[in-house]
């Protein structure tokens, strides 16, 4: 029979492995919520054909109909992301599925201990709405606002998951994410960090 010492650094050797797989667990959970959530709150019940592919597609919403298209109007720093085509969200635009490259400057100067999954699309007249929106109707506390007022970030935390929306009316993009940060100032320092405000 091991000795005592033996086996107490067996039971934590266990629990320390417990606690990473259950780490890992939540964070895989959250990544598929993530993307299951924007599929669902963008209406992807459309298919885009082949969606690998970055030849454009039709589509009755915006003009950024394809992945290249859509990762231009992304800051340098975001641009680092890896991404996949989606298929078209309600209002007719294709949108992507991207992950912050976990060897980019940005991922480095994020505090977060999880991937930064998100959706982006762009449409300018729904950014211009979107923008709208927020001013008129949500607290002020959550939207964040560039000098020039013509993107803003809406933040909302809870639960140590940051919900993040952005619009910017020059561009369109559209960015929604649903990040695990450790508070919402993190969740704007990303935003800041990315280039978005």
């Amino acid at each position: 029979m091991p000795s005592l010492g033996a086996r107490v650094a067996t039971s934590l050797s266990s629990k320390t492995r417990s606690g990473l797989l259950v780490r890992s667990a939540l964070a895989a959970v959250v990544t598929v919520g993530v993307v299951i959530s924007a599929v669902l709150s963008l209406g992807g019940n459309n298919h885009v054909g082949d969606t690998a592919s970055e030849s454009p597609t039709t589509t009755k919403g915006g003009t950024h109909n394809s992945a290249k298209a859509i990762i231009g109007t992304f800051p340098p720093a975001l641009a680092e992301s890896i991404c996949s085509p989606g298929s078209l969200n309600s209002t007719g635009d294709l949108y992507l599925l991207c992950t912050v490259n976990s060897e980019s400057t940005l991922a480095q100067s994020v505090s977060t201990d999880y991937s930064i999954s998100f959706v982006a699309w762009v449409n300018q007249a729904e950014a211009r709405k979107t923008l709208l929106d927020w001013r008129e109707n949500e607290r002020p506390e959550l939207i964040t606002e560039n000098a020039s007022h013509t993107a803003a970030a809406r933040i909302e935390y809870r639960d140590a998951v940051s919900t993040t929306d952005y619009a910017n009316s020059d561009s369109g993009l559209h960015f929604a994410s649903r990040a695990i940060f450790p508070d919402a100032v993190a969740a704007k320092a990303f935003l800041e960090s990315a280039g978005l405000v």
